[in-house]
């Protein structure tokens, strides 16, 4: 069954659970309205970068085939969206994206947590540079 399992996406990984008291634990904390928005509206799985100015979301299965959405000032913005907000031609559009695939692979850190947000398991992956590199790309597509 583990090779289904695995080949059908059924078998997830475990990660120890995010201490809340911790720093990261209490950003994550203050993001608690905007991730119970973003973990009701989608069901794909989430890795949350959190951060000071900007917290990324990665959604969906990175670094094969995800989407990007970020928090920052209670806002949830979305990367695809932006982009066609932009006028983003679509070549371009997935040369960033690509980016944002090599940023993931090159900053993804090996310790990750979990927590509960709205009975949904979601990943957080302290990570400043993953976070300022990802930030560095939506700032380029922001102008």
């Amino acid at each position: 069954m583990g090779l289904f399992d695995k080949i059908l996406g059924g078998q997830k990984k475990e990660y120890p659970p995010l201490d809340l008291s911790s720093p990261t634990g209490q950003t994550v904390q203050q993001l608690k309205g905007a991730l119970e928005m973003i973990t009701k509206q989608i069901n794909d799985p989430m890795e949350v970068v959190p951060g000071s100015d900007k917290t990324f979301v990665f959604v969906g299965k990175p670094p094969q085939q995800f989407g990007m959405l970020w928090i920052q000032g209670g806002a949830v913005h979305n990367f695809a969206k932006l982009a066609k907000e932009k006028n983003i031609p679509q070549v371009q559009f997935q040369l960033l994206s690509e980016k944002l695939r090599e940023a993931y692979k090159k900053n993804a850190p090996q310790e990750r947590f979990s927590t509960k947000v709205s009975n949904k398991t979601i990943t957080i992956m302290p990570s400043d540079s993953l976070g300022m590199e990802v930030n560095r790309i939506i700032e380029n597509l922001n102008g």
